[in-house]
């Protein structure tokens, strides 16, 4: 173990004995010991993740904040920490009372009453605003009243100068999700090429010319900088993304389209992951497959998590690998490459590997099965292959959706996707938007595309692996699950303690429907 891995565990221990406080104290020790290292930082963040913070902690507040303040930390997950503390601490009381609001004009009225509110300059806040997502419908609803508001005013007498520009990155990171008005569609028409009038702009729609400011301030240009730039890396790197096979299967065709518009998933920060079982299939000069790698993000896990391999990323969409290849140069991975190629003409590239990594991709082909035997053809023999696929039971709660969707007209651009979102708490039942709005998909808006727009899914049964994989030639191994889970399915099958048999977790998750909620993920064998 590395020293910061070996001391969360060791502060695991301590919260489980002594409690959450003294966990916090024994973080913050020793982040001030090691200012340098992230990874103490990164681990306080991951022990963030797991909790509700209905307390009051100074300390734990300048220590959030210290880690926030750190552009190299590792926050995605980590927004419903920030947002805990952010409810129950006293100092944010003005903010606890506006986010509850639910209609525009009570907001507007009562944002006026809250002149000046501290909260809105306090670095808790502005941090966490610059640099998280919060996965919560009412601070998405106080944000879009938020943005609103001073689009409709044009005042900022109440609010900090700096708050529309921090508002704006958050917009960013969403994909501009938030619902819009047709008052405030009409209102952007009316903006002017000056500063306070261009950063409104960019809480709605991407900085695209700098130029549209005259005299510009530092935060207009350092605004307008990261995101020009980077969608001219992207636009650039698209353009030389070379190709390794045909696309000309109908499907794919569609599916390829879909993802050049909206390419899925965005991500920022690198989690290397190393698993056991993967590290024993993969000796020194091992190749890897990452087949309909999208962004990207799993298969740089696996080029960082294994650098001795060398890694073969492929996908349809070329804006989503001009990402990953951005993404790659940032972070400096170099034993990847990134080729545009369909999965069922992987054969054509004449190459074979030890291990294929293909996560949330063959369910979206017009026939699965075809895709998957594709990718055995190019696995060696005894090579570990690694899928995810849709749960056809834990889906249900997206089936719903999907089916209101086809109902009611709405169609994959983003106003309706923005719309539905607005529209879905009435037009859906409670039990299935309450569901929704848990996924980390239904807070972005290519992820919400992907979620319940998608041109083609299928959903699978441990039942139906069972038998795709005897089709197949291919070895069951295990689920990617908890602990919990495994602990579970223990008691219910005592005579398959490595949890093995595919018909018996068939009827652990027919009992159990949520279980992979997250997608059916597993390792398979080539026998």
């Amino acid at each position: 173990m590395q020293p910061a891995e070996k001391f969360a565990a060791e502060v695991r221990t301590i919260a489980a004995s002594t409690g959450i406080i003294q966990a916090i104290h024994a973080y913050n020790q020793a982040i001030n010991d090691n200012p340098s290292d992230v990874a103490y930082k990164n681990e306080f963040i991951k022990f963030l993740q797991t909790l509700n913070l209905r307390i009051e902690s100074n300390t734990l507040k300048s220590l959030m904040t210290h880690c926030l303040s750190d552009p190299q930390t590792q926050w995605k997950d980590a927004g419903k920490s920030w947002y805990s503390l952010l409810l129950n601490d006293p100092s944010f009381k003005p903010f606890s009372k506006l986010v509850k609001i639910k209609k525009y004009a009570a907001f507007a009225e009562k944002i006026t009453e809250a002149a000046n509110a501290t909260f809105f300059s306090d670095p808790y806040f502005v941090y966490g605003l610059g640099r998280l997502v919060v996965r919560d419908v009412n601070f998405e609803r106080f944000l879009t009243f938020l943005r609103r508001y001073m689009l409709e005013t044009r005042d900022f007498s109440n609010i900090p100068a700096h708050i529309p520009y921090v508002l704006a990155r958050y917009a960013h990171r969403t994909e501009y999700i938030f619902f819009v008005s047709d008052k405030e569609k009409a209102l952007l028409e009316k903006l002017n090429p000056v500063e306070r009038d261009q950063v409104l702009m960019a809480c709605y729609r991407p900085v695209r010319n700098a130029d549209a400011v005259v005299n510009p301030s530092p935060a207009w240009s350092n605004l307008a900088e990261e995101q020009i730039s980077a969608a001219k890396t992207i636009d650039y790197a698209a353009t030389n993304v070379t190709p390794l096979t045909k696309i000309d299967d109908a499907t794919s065709a569609l599916v390829k389209t879909m993802y050049e518009k909206y390419p899925y998933p965005a991500w920022e920060n690198l989690i290397p992951v190393n698993t056991e079982i993967e590290a024993a299939a993969l000796p020194q000069g091992s190749r890897i497959l990452s087949a309909g790698c999208g962004t990207g993000k799993e298969a740089l896990e696996l080029a960082a998590a294994y650098p001795h391999a060398q890694v073969l990323a492929i996908d349809l969409s070329a804006t989503s690998l001009a990402y990953a290849q951005t993404k790659a140069d940032q972070l400096g991975i170099k034993n990847i490459t990134f080729k545009q190629a369909d999965i069922l003409k992987i054969s054509e590239a004449g190459q074979t590997f030890d291990f294929i990594a293909t996560s949330g991709v063959l369910h979206h082909l017009r026939n699965p099965l075809d895709g998957w035997a594709a990718l055995v053809s190019v696995l060696k023999p005894k090579g570990l292959m690694r899928v995810a696929l849709y749960s056809a039971r834990a889906r249900w709660a997206v089936n719903d959706a999907k089916a209101v969707i086809a109902k009611k007209g709405y169609v994959r651009n983003e106003d309706d996707i923005r719309r539905f979102r607005n529209d879905a708490r009435s037009l859906l039942r409670s039990k299935t938007w309450k569901y929704l709005e848990n996924y980390h998909d239904y807070y972005y808006l290519n992820e919400f595309c992907d979620m319940l727009f998608h041109v083609q899914d299928h959903e699978f049964t441990p039942l139906e692996l069972a038998g795709a994989m005897d089709q197949l030639g291919l070895q069951f191994e295990r689920f990617f699950t908890c602990g919990k889970v495994m602990e579970a399915y223990r008691k219910m099958f005592k005579d398959d303690p490595e949890g093995k048999i595919l018909i018996n977790w068939d009827k652990f998750e027919h009992k159990n429907p949520d279980t992979f909620r997250s997608m059916l993920q597993f390792w398979c064998r080539k026998k």
